[in-house]
């Protein structure tokens, strides 16, 4: 039901997954043990870590790079308080590289990458932000130095995507620190580095699969190239995720079960809840209540973290409600739990909060009809609403929804000219409501409509509307993709 879409930092959290560094002194077992981490084969890293006895750079860094992985999966937050000082201690073994080595000021960014995505995945924001601008600076003056240095632009690529399309709220900053976003500038770095570096090859294209799927716009031919990157690397859990994910956050929820039936299994790789918890996302698009309501009720029990657990009450709450079940219950946990980190916690929380201020519940048709669409079945979605017409809604956020629902249905049945009517009338019934994100949403694929139709001013007309909307559920997430489309006009 809520889309998956992350905020500027959360998106900084998921990119910047660094997948390995090469020079003479990464020893075979240290790049073996970094394989093992990149592959979600945790333990068997740290076994082999324990073989390197002298304490280089290539060894921090990979233990850093194991110690990240392992809390971004777990959010182990004692774990967390145990290992946070590691990186002032790693940071000061780096600064006596020699200044003549381009990994010198590269290890130290991305050990400063490290601690800003464990401070950012628990809550600390500001430290976080703090470590991204020193990397960011780190690797601006290195790449500087060494211009020709690959690993340095597939860093610098990602960051300049992710400024380039950060949210209204985050330009003052921008411009404040000097911080440079260019997107084209930023997906030509990273096409480099897949397509002439044999070690950072697949981080770039990893990055670059994660950015079209949740920043930029995704496409047929992504999906294409994701299902390849999948297929040559079978064993690896990292990238079963990252196709899983982008598959169900693009309305291919299909091909996401196609994903999660193949994923590598065994006892070897970390435990991850989330793969049951988008399985059961499937399920309840499908309509599978109490398949969806046993596997949310799993994740709840496995996950020690605090991610999607409002989220998962919310979808408990609609297994029951759609399957015509008393669920109020699933409803009133969902502000004791979890945060609000994620947008889609977010949007739960607003569902929640909307519901103790009118106990009014959305339309069972328009919240199947959602679903289905969410998951790419999209004459299902279209069967749900031709029998209703926007008078048969009393609520004004309805008639909202329902036009919006409506719009996004036949764009992607290429009904352009009934979804370009429908998003209008969305807009307009939006104006009533300032906290929805409906008019919103509607402008940003109005801006996408007329991109494809090869429009710029109408694009560039709607891409701006889209931010101009304030004080939204997903105003972080919308900015990106319009400032992104803007850029690639």
């Amino acid at each position: 039901m809520t889309s998956r879409l992350y905020s500027f930092t959360a998106l900084l959290l998921l990119i910047f997954f660094p997948f390995g560094v090469f020079c003479q002194d990464f020893s075979p077992n240290l790049q073996k043990a970094y394989q093992e981490a990149f592959a979600l084969r945790l333990n068997n890293a740290k076994e082999i870590i324990k073989q390197e006895k002298d304490q280089t750079p290539f060894k921090i860094y990979t233990e850093s790079c194991i110690e990240m992985l392992d809390l971004m999966v777990s959010e182990n937050r004692s774990y967390y308080e145990q290992i946070k000082q590691n990186e002032d201690i790693r940071l000061n073994i780096l600064h006596k590289m020699p200044d003549n080595s381009p990994h010198k000021l590269f290890l130290q960014a991305e050990i400063r990458l490290h601690g800003a995505l464990l401070k950012l995945r628990f809550g600390h924001d500001v430290a976080g932000a703090w470590s991204i601008i020193k990397a960011y600076r780190l690797l601006a003056e290195n790449h500087t130095k060494f211009p020709q240095f690959l690993p340095n632009k597939k860093s610098l690529g990602a960051l300049h995507i992710l400024i380039g399309s950060a949210p209204e709220a985050y330009n003052w900053v921008v411009k404040i620190l000097g911080l440079q976003g260019d997107i084209k500038k930023g997906l030509k770095e990273l096409q480099e580095v897949a397509q002439k570096d044999k070690i950072w090859g697949n981080e770039a294209i990893w990055i670059s699969l994660y950015l079209q799927g949740y920043v930029l716009q995704w496409s047929d031919n992504a999906q294409k190239n994701l299902t390849g990157f999948v297929q040559k690397n079978p064993d690896n859990l990292l990238i079963s995720f990252l196709a899983v994910a982008v598959s169900i956050k693009n309305n291919q929820s299909e091909n996401a079960l196609y994903f999660l039936k193949d994923k590598p299994l065994g006892g070897n790789y970390v435990s991850m809840p989330i793969m049951l918890w988008y399985e059961s996302e499937i399920n309840l698009q499908k309509g599978n209540y109490p398949q969806a309501e046993t596997g949310f009720a799993t994740y709840l029990k496995q996950h020690k973290g605090k991610s999607f657990l409002k989220e998962s009450y919310l979808k408990l709450f609609l297994c029951r409600y759609l399957n015509k079940q008393q669920a109020e219950i699933f409803l009133k946990k969902i502000p004791a739990v979890g945060g609000t980190f994620a947008e889609a916690d977010k949007a739960a929380q607003q569902f929640f909060e909307d519901y103790n201020k009118t106990k009014h519940l959305p339309p069972i048709p328009l919240l199947k009809a959602r679903l289905a669409f969410d998951g790419g079945f999209y004459d299902k979605a279209f069967i749900i609403l031709q029998f209703f017409d926007e008078q048969d809604f009393t609520n004004n956020n309805d008639k909202t929804e329902y036009n919006y629902r409506l719009a996004r249905i036949e764009q992607k049945m290429e009904k352009t000219n009934p979804a370009i009517n429908h998003f209008e009338r969305a807009i307009a019934l939006s104006k009533t409501l300032p906290q929805t994100w409906f008019g919103a949403g509607s402008c940003l694929q109005l801006g996408y409509i007329f991109k494809e139709k090869g429009d710029k001013i109408a694009a560039k007309k709607y891409f701006e509307l889209t931010i101009a909307y304030k004080n939204h559920t997903y105003k972080n997430s919308f900015d990106n993709k319009a400032k992104a489309a803007m850029a690639n006009l």
